[in-house]
């Protein structure tokens, strides 16, 4: 599996992780509710931001490796 196939599976599972959520938050208002979000999916969202940055990084160095291997 490549970088680019593996980030856009990551973003798009934390996309559905943020709409379920938002969904349970319907139902689920309260200060632990608030203090879940805050401490765990608030950051997750973060590093999840990160480390695709750095994936897409990692994948430019490959793929410029690779023209220069060529």
């Amino acid at each position: 599996m490549s970088l680019s196939s593996t980030r856009m599976k990551i973003q798009k599972s934390t996309r559905e992780l943020r709409m379920r959520w938002d969904s349970s938050r319907e139902q689920w208002n309260d200060s632990v509710s608030q203090r879940l979000e805050a401490e765990y999916i608030e950051p997750l969202e973060r590093t999840v931001v990160s480390v695709c940055e750095a994936m897409e990084a990692m994948n430019d160095v490959i793929a410029r490796v690779q023209r220069d291997c060529e």
